[in-house]
């Protein structure tokens, strides 16, 4: 939830099981049967082996959602107008990592992306090699013009 420039603990209201960026009356409306379903935050370890809880990564579309669908209907309070703003962006980043994703197993790009990458890599780097060294003959060719033009204009 960091991603959104919230916390995701925190204290609960007294009977809701919403997590406290969620928690608002404002938004209730706009949370789908969906999002309920899975609101359950899970055990995890982390890189140093500590455990901690959140949620699974599906949950982060859809509370944006929440937030979208809320800014929508002009239901957000003004505390909450940022987080719609970072929802937003998120939604939009996630759709283009999407569409790739799907692009790259469909045509199985996935398992040839580095190679590829490292390939085209060089390939450009030795075009622009070969484009540099054009230019650099080219203004050698130009310098040696622009004296010879100097000399015959002194010479006058």
């Amino acid at each position: 939830m960091k991603s959104l420039g919230r916390r995701w603990r925190g204290r609960k209201y007294s009977g809701t099981q919403l997590p406290v960026f969620l928690e608002a009356n404002n938004l209730k409306p706009f949370i789908s049967n969906d999002l309920y379903m899975v609101l359950i935050p899970e055990k995890f370890k982390t890189d140093r082996g500590l455990v901690s809880e959140g949620f699974k990564a599906e949950v982060l579309p859809k509370i944006c959602e929440v937030y979208l669908k809320a800014r929508d209907h002009k239901a957000l309070k003004q505390q909450q107008i940022p987080i719609a703003t970072r929802s937003d962006i998120l939604m939009r980043g996630l759709a283009h990592i999407g569409i790739i994703a799907l692009v790259d197993e469909a045509t199985g790009y996935q398992y040839d992306r580095t190679r590829k990458a490292l390939v085209m890599s060089a390939t450009t780097a030795i075009e622009n090699q070969k484009k540099i060294s054009q230019l650099e003959q080219q203004l050698h060719t130009i310098d040696h013009n622009l004296r010879l033009i100097a000399r015959s204009l002194e010479q006058r």
